[in-house]
């Protein structure tokens, strides 16, 4: 088997875990199948020597880690490739045809999928898929979107390698000052190295009588920003995270229709800063929480694609 020859197609379930065929294939990178997982049930004998006892096996499940870009679909109004695998980390999509797609966070009845990794010859399929994501602009690379899925494990079966049809993509865009046009914090723009945003989902695997799933639990997301210290006559982030204030964070990357990413966050909370560098120049690398402006949850941030 060659390790380059793979293929990754997906769909969203129409009911939870109907392991329906999936023809959409997308471009990732980076990819690493964690390909079985299960509880290891041990006896745990008595004996009048040492040695193992035998293990039973239950609770089969899987999980898949991988990289995409981070652009839009090319078209405004239509979902970006990786849409399907927002939806199934818990996310909302909104379409408004000819104008742009948004994603919002929410905390009941996320989508799940069916996945189908063939490598070369194997097809490692996995249903009632749901995860966790995060978003990396970093400076003169490009944007990604890492997502890591657990699913109900099926058994693995000879699978030729199909002629992919791929989900629309515009090409990438690397992190540069001509293409990220906006990033500020606290009315501040920042002169950024990284910006990291977590979704932070708790994804769990369960196996009870009468039920199998994956569950999205809870979500605690969050930033990582590395950006040029300003004197703290320009602005005070020392007591900015002291005060406990939230304010809020923008960014966008992309000048072009149809691959613009914009992600607005109404209440991030400071809450670390340690030193850092870039090239030389001091920079302050700092946490941040993602509040709920409203306090109900779900409108922590949103993702649109223009």
């Amino acid at each position: 088997m060659k390790t380059n020859r793979q293929i990754l197609t997906a769909i969203v379930e129409g009911a939870y875990a109907n392991g329906e065929a999936a023809t959409i294939a997308v471009n990732v990178s980076n990819v690493k199948p964690t390909f079985l997982n299960t509880s290891k049930i041990e006896s745990a004998n008595i004996k009048p020597g040492f040695g193992h006892d035998r293990v039973s096996h239950a609770g089969a499940n899987a999980a898949l880690e991988f990289e995409m870009d981070l652009a839009g679909s090319g078209t405004l109004g239509t979902a970006p490739a990786f849409g399907p695998f927002l939806r199934a980390c818990g996310f909302s999509e909104t379409l408004d045809a000819g104008v742009s797609v948004a994603y919002e966070p929410v905390s009941e009845n996320a989508d799940s999928l069916s996945m189908f990794y063939y490598h070369d010859g194997d097809l490692h399929q996995i249903k009632g898929a749901r995860g966790d994501c995060t978003i990396n602009l970093r400076q003169l690379d490009r944007p990604t979107i890492k997502f890591t899925f657990t699913g109900i494990y099926m058994p693995v079966v000879a699978g030729a390698l199909p002629t992919p049809s791929f989900a629309p993509s515009a090409p990438v865009v690397a992190v540069s000052k001509a293409s990220t046009e906006l990033m500020t914090l606290d009315g501040q723009t920042l002169a950024l190295s990284q910006c990291e945003l977590t979704v932070g989902n708790t994804v769990g695997y369960r196996n009870l009588v009468n039920l199998e799933e994956v569950n999205i639990t809870d979500r605690k997301s969050g930033l990582k920003l590395n950006f040029d210290r300003p004197n703290v006559a320009n602005k005070d982030w020392f007591a900015a995270v002291l005060s406990a204030d939230t304010s809020v964070f923008n960014a966008r990357h992309g000048t072009v229709a149809g691959n613009i990413i914009e992600i607005s966050a109404g209440g991030a909370q400071p809450t670390e800063i340690t030193p850092g560098d870039a090239d030389g120049v001091a920079q302050i690398e700092m946490t941040a929480r993602l509040l709920s402006p409203s306090g109900l949850g779900d409108d922590e941030f949103t993702l649109t694609f223009k």
